[in-house]
């Protein structure tokens, strides 16, 4: 399957925060895809409404949270129970990807394995908007990661190759509570 110019994220598992609709995604699966140019409309640059991430693959779980904690997106269905598992995104190819390619939050069991991750789309917005969450900050400039994990118990990033990463930009940012993550195998290259 092909994702090219769709103005938010290809593959959106999430909920309305405040509005259970339903379980939450499990077994979610992503093999052999391409992802081009998406994320490119307004609720993606600017995080706004319900797109906490701007990723081609963004997955998480949302809640309703205080003016006190404007970072967190922490999630649990019980007090360590995590919203989304059993994810795996496999031999998919990234090009012109823009804030980040694959983002998983409030998830145990995720494999990402064997994608390709070719150079992301400079866009001058969507960077402005990462430097407003700290973790993502260089002195003012957002910086884009290929993957991103939050809130996570048991992952498996291996065999990703990242291609023509350059200046600020990162093949994996792991993020508060990303716990029991392996990282093997993967390769980056000019």
């Amino acid at each position: 399957t092909h994702f090219e110019g769709l103005a938010a994220s290809a593959v959106y598992s999430a909920n309305e925060p405040g509005w259970p609709e339903g379980p939450p995604g499990e077994h979610l699966w992503v093999q052999d895809c391409t992802f081009k140019n998406n994320g490119y409309g307004y609720t993606s640059k600017h995080r706004a409404f319900i797109h906490v991430d701007p990723a081609d693959i963004s997955i998480f779980t949302s809640r309703l949270r205080g003016a006190n904690e404007p970072h967190s997106y922490h999630a649990y269905l019980s007090e360590e129970g995590y919203a989304k598992s059993h994810v795996k995104i496999i031999g998919n190819t990234f090009r012109n990807w823009q804030g980040m390619a694959i983002s998983v939050r409030n998830a145990r069991n995720v494999l990402i394995d064997g994608n390709s991750f070719f150079p992301p789309l400079d866009d001058s917005a969507m960077r402005a908007t990462l430097a407003l969450t700290p973790l993502f900050d260089r002195e003012g400039e957002g910086v884009y990661a290929a993957i991103y994990l939050n809130t996570i118990n048991g992952a498996v990033i291996s065999n990703n190759r990242f291609y023509g990463f350059t200046g600020l930009d990162q093949p994996i940012i792991l993020d508060q509570e990303a716990l029991n993550v392996v990282v093997e195998g993967n390769i980056s290259s000019e």
